[in-house]
């Protein structure tokens, strides 16, 4: 009996069990008992017997890599994909080693994500981002490049986007500037997705995106711009935090009471610790490039 044969024959089986749940795609089902069979041979005694997805997304598995690699791309549930990733990226705490040629493979399951209908499910693209953090993947600095344009992907791939920034590639200063001055592409994105009619984005999903660009967004192009430093740059930044400040004590007067003023606080907080960090940065490269050209 081939492949095709088993898989077909597990596929009957899910069909005919009574308990299958009707919102899970059958043929997805029979690859991940093919998985689970072929990690059972595997791994043997050592473990007791994995019983579903969830359970495999939940555990480092030794072995479990390159039979993940194997069906992984047969899946067509884009969440069952990304819920399987660290098994391709592998553990050294739990003696799981990253399956060969697995930053080319991400890529391309990334890719798959970018095309399909999960789109806006950002608990996916969380997923990638977290791998790509790992992967450190520079074979594909222009294509994340060309990604970072996209808004909704700069706004929910913050570790990549500050990773690309650390490794100073050229043209994205401009791309972080751009964010930086522009808080409404978001807005703008996401307003002109809806109306192609691409995918239906109501007024309440807009508004979240909006809001997390507050909370993510702005602190990545932020924090992306201290890795471009310039004279410019920091005035910018100083002009900003200062503005803030003004504003926070705007605030704070309007407050009738302590518990008022410390929400305030923290509202700005966090914001002027990044535009700080970021300030302090740029200073301290100025200051040793000045010194390292008065040496010569």
């Amino acid at each position: 009996m081939n492949k095709n044969d088993i898989i077909n024959q597990i596929r009957q089986t899910m069909v005919d069990y009574e308990d299958t749940h009707p919102s899970v795609d059958v043929d997805d089902q029979a690859i991940v008992q093919r998985i689970l069979q072929e990690l059972q041979l595997k791994i043997g005694d050592e473990y007791e017997p994995f019983r579903n997805i969830e359970e495999l997304s939940q555990y480092d598995i030794p072995g479990a890599g390159p039979i993940v690699a194997k069906y992984i791309r047969s899946l067509k549930s884009q969440m069952d994909r990304s819920c399987l990733l660290h098994h391709l990226l592998g553990s050294r705490a739990h003696r799981c080693a990253r399956v060969k040629n697995c930053t080319e493979l991400v890529w391309q399951l990334f890719l798959d994500f970018l095309s399909s209908d999960a789109y806006f499910d950002t608990s996916i693209l969380n997923a990638y981002n977290n791998a790509f953090a790992r992967l450190k993947p520079k074979q594909y600095s222009a294509e994340l490049l060309e990604l970072s344009k996209n808004p909704y992907l700069f706004n929910n791939m913050p570790t990549t986007m500050r990773m690309l920034a650390s490794w100073q590639f050229p043209g994205f200063q401009d791309i972080l500037l751009d964010y930086f001055m522009h808080p409404q592409r978001i807005a703008e994105y996401l307003s002109e997705y809806s109306l192609n009619g691409q995918v239906h984005i109501d007024e309440e999903q807009i508004k979240k995106e909006i809001n997390w660009w507050e909370h993510s967004g702005k602190y990545t192009a932020i924090s992306g711009l201290k890795y471009y430093p310039s004279e410019q740059t920091s005035a910018m930044l100083k002009q900003y935090a200062d503005n803030l400040e003004e504003e926070m004590k705007v605030e704070l007067g309007k407050c009738a009471d302590r518990y008022a003023k410390s929400d305030v606080r923290y509202r700005y907080s966090t914001l002027l610790k990044t535009l700080r960090e970021s300030i302090l940065y740029i200073e301290k490269e100025l200051s040793a490039k000045n010194h390292s050209g008065g040496m010569k």
